[in-house]
């Protein structure tokens, strides 16, 4: 539980950083050798440091600690599954011994907690060899590259990269956003613009619970851009305060959605039908009535309740339902709004050259997660009869608007190095994206290396109570038929194998498969089957995706330097699709959601993402690294000259 909500291990899991004191100290030959030294070491935790940063932590006070440091932060399975010799010990054993200790392990809990009024921590578990595990397995994996991140900017830099996306937060995200709005300035907090709105409600909660009244007040007045953004911070602070407030915090809302315009209000209180009920309850929850002091707010309020104000959404249906010709450029008025309904205009028998200018004039306020979201949905959708016109002017629409980005790319010569990942097999998630979160975003294809023939999923889950986490696999063979390996399924098939079915917390279970074998495709899955309703809840539920060469019985089963990717996991699901692999392609894809769209099949691909933006950006595309000025990858990567998408979030800001 510590480790999962740990800063330093949140900065690493997420962005790849680590925080190092930046007092300079003179360089010396010793302390060179020393940070050389450090580094490799560092390659035994999976990690390496670019030649620059190593030079920086050779002056850097930090030298004699760092190592320790990263390594009590690199997540530890703390476990045995329930055969520790696996998994050759389960694919020697005869299924009537598999079986009969399963149904033993099962009864000792279940069947007991259904037969006694009594609960149980822990089941029987066969007593099986438990070889010492002493071996470490060959590096098969390359180094991953961290950034250091000097003290003094530890928690501001991590917070601007989180609240400053033009996408909602993932959960470790929002984690370390909790962690640093309370030492950081606040000035910077009311100057760092938060363009998604959803990414508002979370800071606020946390901030009216540390901030002084005046300062919340001053910094829920600079970060909300208009009392539509106030309306909803309250709406979530009063739901997440258990619908109550002081009188003092009811004076203060009030004051804050009085220093907006009466006409801001007036806008943002009739939204829709469906928004008119939720701000009447706000209003309510804050005693408007009695506490407001602006007599233009107050007839604001009067008109909502009178049901004088017309929605915005009223009047696009009004329009809609004659097929009035300016509906599309109202409409435009909100370029996200028009960019969502615009299969639905197209069906209503709206011109799509109509569409496609009022989207080219409001281009700079579109979303770029919003395009990319939509084309990427239409890409994979060919069926649909609109896709095909929706697709291509979205396209042009993504091309004129990427030519305003302000990239590093502009004019230059560009190496794109695609590295370990297969950029045409890749999508660039956004609003679709898995709420876990990590260096690694859901939707990208990880290329497994040719020497890599083995692929281990693993979790490991503890919880004061008893909690039954269990791993599945989902395969097809290369006939295309379908079998499943889990406790409800087969316990060892075309080289998947299991390690058994625990049913209490404190406890291991991995999944092998073996890449040689007559597989094709597999779904890795988890889900909770029973002690709590969601990973969110658990206090420990560390899982992953690893490379495995040796199997010997005294061989570590987890090695943290040949993981894909790992997450302590933290969102509402009770059930997620974790990676998906493409046996034949060699691939590898975090999923991390409860359900894998048929997005992965989209012709809008992160291929032709990187061309469009190069493109856009009057880049000249050149065919080998010495040539280039810029090194464009997926990644970090070690050359000064490199620019990694992930570290610029895609440029979709």
């Amino acid at each position: 539980m510590e480790l999962k909500n740990n800063y330093q291990y949140l900065l690493l899991s997420q962005y790849r950083m680590a925080v190092y004191d930046d007092t300079e100290l003179p360089l010396t030959h010793e302390n060179l050798i020393k940070a050389i030294t450090l580094n490799e070491n560092l390659l035994s935790l999976g990690y390496t440091l670019t030649a620059k940063d190593i030079i920086t932590l050779a002056t850097s006070p930090s030298l004699d600690t760092f190592y320790s440091s990263i390594k009590s932060i690199i997540p530890n399975i703390k476990a045995k599954p329930m055969y520790p010799n696996f998994p050759q010990q389960v694919m020697k054993m005869d299924e009537a011994t598999y079986r009969f200790h399963q149904m033993v392990h099962y009864f000792s809990t279940y069947g007991l907690e259904s037969m006694l009024p009594i609960e149980i921590c822990k089941g029987w578990l066969p007593s099986v060899e438990d070889t010492e595990k002493i071996k470490e397995d060959d590096t098969l994996l390359e180094a991953k590259v961290l950034r250091l991140l000097p003290c003094k900017l530890q928690y501001q830099t991590p917070y601007t990269l989180s609240v400053s996306k033009t996408e909602r937060m993932t959960a470790m995200e929002r984690e370390i956003v909790r962690h640093a709005c309370t030492e950081i300035p606040l000035k910077i907090l009311q100057q760092t613009p938060i363009p998604f709105k959803e990414n508002l409600l979370e800071l606020s909660w946390i901030l009216f619970n540390t901030l002084e009244k005046q300062s919340f007040q001053d910094t829920l007045s600079k970060i909300c851009k208009h009392t539509g953004d106030v309306l909803r911070v309250i709406a979530y602070i009063y739901k997440r305060n258990h619908y109550h407030f002081k009188t003092s915090q009811k004076r203060m809302f009030v004051q804050v959605l009085e220093r907006y315009s009466p006409a801001d209000l007036e806008i943002n209180l009739m939204l829709s039908w469906k928004k008119r009920e939720g701000n009447i309850k706000v209003l309510q929850g804050i005693d408007y009535q009695n506490y407001s002091r602006s007599l233009p707010h107050m007839n604001a309020v009067k008109k909502l309740r009178n049901k004088e104000l017309r929605s915005w959404n009223g009047q696009v249906d009004a329009m809609l339902k004659i097929k009035d010709e300016k509906a599309v450029s109202y409409i435009g008025q909100r370029p996200g709004m028009l960019l969502r309904m615009m299969a639905w205009l197209m069906r209503l028998g709206y011109d799509k050259e109509s569409i496609k200018k009022e989207l080219m004039y409001h281009r700079e306020d579109l979303s770029m997660p919003t395009l990319i979201t939509v084309l990427t949905y239409f890409g994979g959708h060919e069926e649909r009869e609109e896709a095909e016109g929706i697709y291509e002017v979205l396209s042009e629409v993504l091309f004129e608007k990427m030519k305003y980005l302000k990239t590093p790319l502009q004019n230059k010569k560009v190496y794109v190095d695609e590295g370990n990942f297969s950029m045409i097999d890749s999508i660039v998630e956004c609003s679709s994206k898995s709420d876990e979160g990590g260096y690694i975003r859901s939707g990208l294809a990880i290329k497994i290396p040719e020497n890599v023939k083995r692929l281990r999923f693993f979790v490991y889950w503890n919880d004061k109570k008893r909690v039954d986490i269990d791993l599945h696999a989902d395969a097809f063979d290369k006939e295309g038929n379908a079998f499943h390996v889990g406790w409800y399924g087969e316990y060892h098939k075309n080289g998947i194998v299991t390690s058994g079915d625990i049913t209490h917390s404190n406890a291991a279970e991995y999944i092998d498969i073996d890449m040689t074998k007559n597989v094709a495709r597999v779904d890795a899955q988890i889900d909770i089957y029973d002690g709590k309703r969601s990973f969110k809840e658990i206090e420990e539920c560390f899982v992953g995706m690893m490379a495995v060469n040796q199997l010997g019985e005294d061989v570590k089963l987890y090695n943290p330097k040949n993981c894909f990717f790992s997450h302590y996991l933290r969102s509402q699901l009770d059930y997620m699709n974790y990676g998906f692999i493409a046996v034949d392609k060699r691939l590898l894809i975090f999923g991390g959601k409860n359900r894998l769209e048929d997005l992965y099949s989209s012709k809008f691909n992160l291929k032709v993402y990187v061309d469009l933006l190069c493109l856009a950006q009057g880049a000249t595309m050149v065919s080998n690294r010495e040539e280039a000025e810029i090194i464009l990858s997926v990644d970090k990567r070690e050359e000064e000259n490199s620019v990694s998408l992930i570290d610029n979030n895609f440029f979709v800001e």
